[in-house]
């Protein structure tokens, strides 16, 4: 009795600290990647093109199996409407020097949280990527 007691107790600890140290993704960083994927996967599908419109990307995902995509264009900490790019050029020159190959181009913001947390908001990229930025950095 003692030893499994000794053995439960044992892998209840190893657990706790197991997912303690293991990373954790920030629920609104996430949200926000959900968003522009679905972002990208318009541009994808419209020859890359950004989506003129906030209507024009709703009725992209409602034809999609995308489900209660509505909620993709809330942030989740400050329940503020995501500020997103619509009629955007998504093509950029090169970087001077570069040769105008996809590592050679600026991240463009695409999207991001209007107010944001604790001095902070997430912002996300064309590429995909998303980051979290001092509400004071100019978003263009």
């Amino acid at each position: 009795m003692r030893l499994t007691i000794v053995l439960l107790s044992g892998a209840a600890l190893c657990c706790a600290s197991c997912s303690s140290n293991a990373p954790r993704e920030e629920p609104a960083k996430s949200h926000l990647y959900q968003l522009v994927t679905q972002y990208n996967q318009y541009v994808a599908a419209h020859e890359a093109k950004a989506p003129p419109s906030e209507k024009a990307l709703k009725q992209f995902l409602a034809s999609t199996k995308v489900t209660d995509y509505e909620s993709l264009f809330v942030s989740l900490r400050d329940k503020q409407p995501y500020v997103v790019k619509y009629a955007i050029s998504l093509k950029t020159p090169p970087a001077k020097g570069g040769l105008g190959r996809g590592e050679d181009m600026p991240k463009i913001i695409v999207a991001y949280e209007k107010e944001g947390a604790a001095g902070k908001r997430w912002v996300a990229y064309s590429d995909g990527t998303t980051e979290e930025v001092g509400a004071d950095k100019v978003l263009k």
